[in-house]
């Protein structure tokens, strides 16, 4: 679940599973997906994109990558809806409201947080302003769960506490300083999960 509109996690976990140097691939919440765009018409040789990995990508603001077109969300490979101009994405404002084409995409969310005894936060400040994200959380949250907080910030684990006093929420360094943390506490999840 990101709340960030750019294509980093696509470009690093690829569209889907790599076995030389392992990346598990990814999709956007419902499963394999044929993505839009193919380059000119002249590059017709070009095979469509397919996002069919295992990892879900759960983008809450929408992206630079997908686009809002005939009533239709429309997912492309590149960003090309960006370069356009009609990038289907939300900005982080105080009045911010959910767009109906994204309210799939949050009811997976929810159920994946919902589902999940472990977060990780990676580089969320948790801004007072971006009220829709903290309901989510709230209402998302699990009796049992663990937060981990990674963000150079320590009023940011704060925050976390605040919205989520019953739970547990846990201070790290930010990245990349704490990436051997992270490594270690995504390694003895994985197993854990296993």
């Amino acid at each position: 679940v990101t709340t960030n509109y750019d294509i980093l996690p696509e470009r690093g976990i690829r569209h889907k599973p790599r076995p030389r140097v392992w990346r598990p691939g990814f999709h956007y919440g419902m499963g394999p997906e044929l993505l839009a765009g193919g380059g000119y018409p002249s590059y017709a040789h070009i095979q469509k994109i397919t996002a069919s990995g295992s990892v879900p990508v759960l983008k809450l603001h929408g992206s630079i990558s997908w686009s809002y077109r005939g009533l239709k969300l429309v997912r492309y490979h590149d960003c090309r809806p960006a370069i356009r101009g009609d990038a289907a994405s939300v900005a982080p404002v105080t009045a911010k409201a959910l767009p109906h084409f994204l309210e799939p995409v949050w009811h997976e969310a929810r159920r994946a947080l919902s589902s999940s005894r472990v977060w990780l936060i990676v580089g969320y400040s948790l801004p007072e302003y971006d009220q829709l994200v903290r309901s989510l959380f709230v209402e998302s949250a699990p009796q049992d769960l663990a937060v981990h907080i990674f963000d150079p910030d320590s009023n940011v684990a704060c925050r976390f506490q605040t919205l989520l006093p019953m739970k547990s929420v846990l201070p790290h360094r930010g990245l990349p300083e704490g990436l051997s943390e992270l490594e270690i506490l995504m390694s003895s999840t994985i197993l854990t999960a296993a």
